[in-house]
């Protein structure tokens, strides 16, 4: 339970980070989340940690303005499992991540322009991790929690939600060091010792988006 809890304001800290949170223990198992939001609507940040909570797998029940998360949901995990499967199938490449890592990079070199190589790569891979691909900052927050049940569905779904996890962050990890290369690429052509970089260079096969800018938002959540 107490695993529960933290995982729990780990995923709120992430979603509303200037947002009050509370997480306490109910008495028959599972946790309340209080939530108390001042710089926005209240609605729409309880309904994105709602979904991001059973996107763990979990059963979470609104009740008033709270959330109650009670532990493990065949629905829940059947909808993590599909989630993941598309999220292997939208990481086949990485063209619009290496896009939206030169994207911020040049953001950033905008900015500060004699920003050291080093600074520029981990601050963009950085946000390419947490905006753009996602999951990986969701296995690391699930990564000591006890995801196992005596119920024989939910142990399997458990299982495949594993398997499937495992896949998306290699593939994710590809996609990050494609984004490293690219940025590097581009801080050297920023400082004027190479040709300026390409999308289609830094992947195989597939044409580049049409503007840098595009954002990949969907394609690995």
């Amino acid at each position: 339970m107490t695993m529960m809890l933290q995982v729990v304001a780990q995923i709120g800290a992430r979603l509303a980070p200037t947002a009050a949170l509370q997480v306490r223990p109910l008495d028959l198992g599972g946790v309340r989340v209080q939530l108390t939001v001042h710089d926005q609507a209240g609605w729409v940040v309880s309904h994105r940690l709602l979904c991001e909570l059973r996107l763990v797998g979990w059963d979470v029940v609104p009740d008033g303005d709270d959330l109650l998360v009670l532990g493990w949901s065949a629905a829940s995990l059947t909808h993590r499992v599909h989630a993941l499967r598309v999220a292997v199938s939208g990481l086949a490449d990485c063209v619009r991540t290496v896009a939206a890592a030169q994207a911020v990079a040049e953001s950033y070199l905008a900015a500060l322009p004699h920003a050291p190589v080093e600074e520029v790569v981990t601050a963009v891979l950085a946000q390419v991790e947490v905006d753009h691909l996602r999951w990986p900052v969701r296995a690391r927050e699930l990564t000591q929690l006890e995801r196992t049940s005596v119920k024989p569905l939910l142990a399997t779904l458990l299982e495949r939600s594993r398997a499937l996890e495992e896949q998306v962050l290699v593939l994710c990890q590809r996609h990050l060091a494609a984004a490293e290369s690219a940025v590097r690429a581009l801080w050297a052509h920023h400082g004027g010792h190479e040709a300026a970089p390409n999308v289609q260079q830094m992947t195989t096969g597939v044409p580049a988006p049409r503007s840098p800018l595009q954002r990949a938002v969907g394609y690995a959540s």
